[in-house]
Formats: structure tokens, C-alpha cells, sequence
């Protein structure tokens, strides 16, 4: 249902990914196959998911040759400050955005937890694929 109107060719985490074996322990944990697992459907909230941990569920082994930001992944991950990448990344990447060069620059919890939940989104507007219109959706029937 979801990608019906949501398809993104681009999704840097698309659901048919976390079908593979490698993702079993995930699949366990959160279940990220399931749209549902994050949001729940046009219900005002974008994000209904409330632990800000679930990136550690595949990305605790996160190194990188070239790390863009002033604090490194690996260190940021040995901290267990997982709260911070929501602040760079975009969970699918669908957003238009520039990367982040220092932590501090980062969007707060705190701005980001309001915009999973019907607030203002810290993130550019200019995106790579926007959702199908209404009535889109509505010709398809």
C-alpha cells in the first residue's frame, strides 16, 4: 500500500533490503520490512518509532576512509550517540541536502522528534521524489 504512492527508487533503505538474511537480527529486533515498523498511515505523525537507537541495529560496524564530520562515525558510535544521526542523514535519503561537516551543526533531538510528529522539518524541502498527489492515488483505483 505504502509504496504505492511513497516509491522512492532511490531509498537508501527500501523494504525488499531487509529481506535479506543479512538483515534476519534487524528483522527481529524492528522489524524494518513493515512501513508500520516507523509510521503509522496519515495519522499526523511522520515517525511513530520512539527509540533513537534503531540506526545501532546494522550500523554499529560503521567505518569510514573518508569521515566528512569533525567527530568521527566510529567515535560517535563508541559513545553510543545514536541520537545524532538523524540529525545529518536523512533515514531514505530523499531530501536534497548538503552533509554536515561538524556535530554541532547537527539538527537537535529535540527538533527532530517534532517534526516526526507533525512539526516543521528541519530538512530541506527540495526533495528527490515527492509522494504521488491525492489525486494521483485516486486515478489508480
Amino acid at each position: 500500500m505504502c509504496l504505492g504512492c511513497h516509491e522512492r527508487p532511490n531509498d537508501r533503505h527500501p523494504v525488499y533490503r531487509f529481506l535479506e538474511p543479512r538483515f534476519a537480527k534487524a528483522r527481529e529486533q524492528i522489524e524494518p520490512q513493515l512501513c508500520v515498523s516507523c509510521h503509522l498511515e496519515h495519522r499526523g505523525q511522520r515517525v511513530t518509532l520512539t527509540d533513537t537507537g534503531y540506526c545501532s541495529t546494522c550500523h554499529k560496524e560503521t567505518t569510514l576512509k573518508r569521515d566528512p564530520i569533525d567527530i568521527p562515525h566510529e567515535r560517535l558510535i563508541a559513545e553510543d550517540r545514536w541520537e545524532t544521526c538523524l540529525g545529518c542523514h536523512d533515514f531514505h535519503g530523499n531530501h536534497l541536502m548538503k552533509t554536515k561537516t561538524r556535530v554541532e551543526e547537527v539538527w537537535p533531538q529535540v527538533q527532530l522528534r517534532a517534526y516526526f510528529n507533525g512539526g516543521p522539518s528541519p530538512y530541506p524541502k527540495a526533495l528527490h521524489h515527492p509522494a504521488k498527489k491525492e489525486s494521483d492515488h485516486a486515478k489508480r483505483r
